[in-house]
């Protein structure tokens, strides 16, 4: 069995505001969308996360940006660090889960890839996420009857296409909904996120990445559906023999209902055979 030791830096925007949102425990090989590939059979990835995001505007519900806060002088900063444990259960088929230091929630995912051809690659994703932090959780809101503590269910594909030696791309759309005690939500809270990463490799070893992420979930600012388009700039630096230096600088340019954010990172991923 092969151990890989991985710390890659997450999607700061959409992982900060929405938290659990996605499919958490899969693989991915630029910066945040979820690639087509799989771990290897019996293969194990472990990946350390830290990411950091900073916000002093937000958007409304017509799009018009606000002062975050009435002091203008305020800076708001949130940071977390993930554990993520991958597990490649055939050549095709992947496991895994997602957990934070402070343990608000887990997150399991699965990756399935059916369809590889020269130039792309499809895979099925699915996934839920389970409320696990130190809270006080309402287990029913009155004005909607939909749980605080309710399982989110997951659902995605994830597709490869690759350009040429040196240009590829990674999309995944991912379907959310919440899955209450009577089913009654199952449908009519269904929160939407898109994710494409672009990487086109300079020179040998160097490869610039620009990604373009997208969602609408239900609870954003004001309990309203939120909706945000970022931008997430990076690149991978891929010298040395054992590990991978990636750094990414994301910031959001399109919303409704969330907040402004902008956000750096830096990670080192470490393959130990």
């Amino acid at each position: 069995m092969k151990l890989f030791f991985t710390s890659i830096v997450l999607f700061v925007a959409v992982l900060l505001e929405t938290g659990h949102a996605q499919i958490g425990g899969l693989s991915a090989s630029k910066l945040s969308a979820i690639n087509s590939e799989t771990v290897p059979r019996f293969t194990i990835e472990f990946e350390p996360s830290f990411v950091i995001g900073y916000a002093k505007r937000y958007w409304d519900r017509y799009g018009k940006n606000k002062s975050l806060f009435k002091d203008t002088d305020s800076l708001q900063v949130i940071s977390e660090m993930d554990f993520r444990f991958t597990y490649g259960v055939t050549s095709r088929w992947e496991m895994g889960f997602t957990l934070p230091t402070g343990m608000k929630f887990l997150s399991l995912g699965s990756k399935y890839r059916f369809l590889k051809k020269d130039k792309y690659a499809l895979a099925v994703l699915n996934g839920f996420n389970l409320p696990l932090g130190n809270h006080v959780y309402h287990i029913t809101y009155r004005h909607n009857t939909k749980s605080e503590y309710d399982v989110n269910i997951l659902l995605g594909l994830a597709a490869t296409y690759t350009f040429n030696q040196k240009f590829s791309v990674d999309l995944n759309p991912v379907l959310q909904s919440h899955l209450d005690r009577g089913f009654s939500h199952l449908v009519q809270h269904v929160d939407v996120f898109f994710n494409t990463d672009f990487g086109y490799y300079f020179t040998d070893g160097f490869q610039g990445i620009i990604g373009v992420y997208y969602f609408k979930t239900r609870g954003g600012l004001n309990s309203n559906y939120a909706q945000k388009l970022t931008v997430n700039p990076g690149f991978t630096i891929e010298k040395a023999r054992h590990f991978i230096i990636v750094m990414n600088f994301p910031f959001d340019v399109w919303g409704r209902n969330s907040e402004i954010q902008v956000g750096m990172g830096f990670a080192l991923t470490i393959w130990i055979n």
